[in-house]
């Protein structure tokens, strides 16, 4: 079987080893080796290398972020850097495959309930449905106008939409360049047009906790800024704040357990892939999540970056206002948000 030919992996390591090179259990690793090898090619460069050894590859360049080489170099694998690069791509499309299996949108009444009560229970926030936020992921300069991807900080990204539940699981995500702001990514996101139907069948029951980056608007509640202290204003962002923050660690746990997406790695590769290795480390985010498995493998780096680049946009982009014009979504949302003070933060 595939599997002996890494059982010396399984067998040298003891737990804590195995998931600091892998971050997952050996038990996870193995049903991932059972799931995913029978998609797995059987024929071309890589045919010479075990699937499990393929798949315990690639889950090591995600978890430390090395170049192929060093990885091949290791004691364990012992490839060269081109066997590396076929392996990791062959990898990532078949983890890939998984998606709609393990990144969800809630989409019943009886998920929608069940993940309010839960930020309800934890940060005593009413109705929300999701938090989300953007998160930069720093890449090489791409080969098609590398101009569109240079963020603020004079470095090249992919800013990403993601949104999460209660149980820090990842529900959604969409990719743009690394120069576009988070406003516009929602704008034209899918997660934008899925939660208007929800506010039209459910009446504004439910919605998304953003920062202020975001424009305020009945499907997605934002912070007051500069709110006082010891006041029904305050006590609204405070509790806003510390839900919201779910999105905040959810960035922290993915970048701490997979350190290719984390901050201080370049990784050199075009944008398309970029996506598809941040999209596999939020399928096993979840997958992990799923299987209730501790995180004492993660180094939490809360993503301080990523405020400050939220900050430096500024609360409000030129786009959401039409000159002239009352916005009816603004004014809705203030309605939405002044009904939560009124009613749950008065005391």
């Amino acid at each position: 079987m595939e599997m002996r030919e890494s059982q010396n992996l399984f067998h040298t390591l003891d737990e804590r080893s195995f998931r600091k090179r892998f971050r997952l259990t050996k038990t996870l690793t193995e049903r991932l080796i059972r799931r995913i090898s029978p998609i797995l090619p059987d024929e071309g460069p890589t045919s010479s290398v075990s699937k499990s050894i393929q798949i315990l590859v690639t889950l090591r360049f995600y978890a430390s972020g090395d170049f192929q080489e060093s990885i091949g170099d290791s004691k364990f694998f012992g490839l060269s850097q081109y066997m590396v690069s076929q392996i990791i791509s062959n990898v990532t499309d078949a983890i890939g495959s998984l998606s709609d299996e393990y990144i969800r949108f809630p989409e019943t009444e009886e998920q929608f309930q069940e993940i309010s009560n839960g930020f309800q229970q934890s940060g005593g926030f009413p109705g929300v449905l999701d938090c989300i936020d953007c998160t930069h992921v720093i890449m090489r300069s791409p080969s098609i106008e590398p101009w569109q991807f240079k963020n603020y900080k004079e470095s090249y990204s992919l800013n990403i939409q993601v949104t999460c539940d209660h149980q820090m699981r990842v529900t959604s995500i969409c990719a743009y360049n690394g120069r576009t702001h988070d406003s516009k990514i929602w704008r034209e996101s899918d997660t934008k047009e899925k939660m208007i139907r929800v506010n039209e069948e459910f009446e504004s029951r439910y919605f998304l906790l953003g920062d202020a980056g975001y424009p305020l608007c009945p499907t997605l509640l934002t912070p007051i800024v500069d709110a006082l202290e010891n006041t029904p204003e305050g006590r609204y962002t405070r509790r806003h704040c510390k839900t919201r923050c779910t999105i905040e660690r959810v960035f922290g746990a993915m970048k701490g357990r997979f350190r290719c997406i984390h901050r201080d790695r370049v990784l050199a590769y075009e944008p398309e892939k970029v996506v598809k290795f941040f999209k596999n480390c939020a399928i096993l985010h979840n997958y992990i999540i799923e299987n209730r498995i501790a995180s004492e493998d993660v180094d939490d780096v809360m993503d301080q970056d990523d405020d400050d680049y939220n900050l430096h946009q500024g609360i409000m982009d030129f786009d959401d206002i039409v000159v002239g014009q009352p916005n009816s979504e603004l004014i809705r949302g203030r309605h939405l948000r002044q009904h939560i003070i009124d009613n749950f933060c008065t005391d």
